[in-house]
């Protein structure tokens, strides 16, 4: 189990590091359809509406020699917070996760440790502007553009298209600087595929969106599969939802005993080299 925490924040952290960059790319000259736009329209008009969100999750972990399961619930107040409580024992609580729009909590029940960083910490040391908005779009399968709380038409001109003879349409958004974003709708016009790169394919993350089902007046993908590599690691995780509930009132209480021990992110990847 003290595996499933570390690589638990890493995932989060190729969140993070992903989250918000921009890519200068070379466009692809080609003539945009009518069709391009109506869909495009239909994919962001499938998103859903909310407050707030409470799911029951299954998270599936494969990465390298560990192979693991566990049960959760993810809880989001929409643009400010989310949370992801993992406790697949009888319902005690083992790890949870915070994440806001200035702040990256984590608490380990198991080991007695916990970790507390700001955000601008991160746009410090990187040439990102982290966006929880980004992280909340890749989990809730949200169209996106870096920096942009929610998309309009008007957007459409902000990515380059193309449409494949199998009806597949690929977004890419453009005028980015460090990494490449795209994105894969298929005939349905169900966003399945987000993708984010660097310029040399030294990180990647995949994200592929399945089982579409009616829910809330849209149809919403009940599984998720996460594909993250770099130069030393990788990392496949699944996600599936269940008994999704909207607007409730929630608790996203975060409470840390005094006798935790506190860590950073250098002590999780010095623990996962161990």
């Amino acid at each position: 189990m003290k595996k499933i925490n570390i690589y638990l924040f890493i995932i989060i952290s190729c969140f993070i590091t992903f989250s918000s960059c921009k890519k200068k790319s070379e466009l692809v000259k080609s003539e945009v359809s009518a069709d391009e736009k109506l869909r495009f329209s239909s994919v962001i008009s499938n998103t859903l509406d909310f407050n707030t969100l409470q799911s029951k999750i299954n998270i599936k972990l494969n990465a390298g020699s560990t192979s693991q399961s566990v049960s959760g619930t993810i809880k989001i107040i929409r643009n400010e917070k989310l949370q992801i409580s993992i406790a697949p024992i009888f319902g005690i609580e083992l790890a949870k996760i915070e994440i806001s729009n200035d702040s990256i909590k984590i608490v380990d029940r198991i080991n007695k440790r916990y970790l507390v960083e700001s955000i601008s910490e991160y746009r410090e040391a990187l040439p990102v502007d982290i966006r929880f908005e980004t992280i909340q779009s890749l989990l809730l399968n949200n169209i996106f553009i870096p920096g942009k709380e929610q998309l309009s038409e008007k957007d459409f001109s902000s990515f380059s298209w193309r449409t494949e003879s199998d009806g597949q349409v690929f977004g890419k958004v453009k005028n980015q600087k460090l990494f490449n974003l795209d994105f894969a709708l298929n005939r349905d016009n169900e966003l399945t595929r987000t993708s984010v790169s660097t310029n040399k394919g030294e990180n990647n993350l995949d994200w592929k969106y399945s089982q579409f089902q009616p829910f809330n007046g849209i149809y919403f993908p009940y599984k998720s599969e996460i594909n993250y590599s770099d130069k030393k690691n990788k990392c496949d995780i699944v996600i599936g939802y269940s008994k999704i509930e909207l607007d409730n009132n929630i608790n996203l209480n975060f409470n840390i005993p005094s006798s935790y021990k506190k860590i950073d992110f250098a002590d999780i990847f010095k623990s996962l080299t161990k």
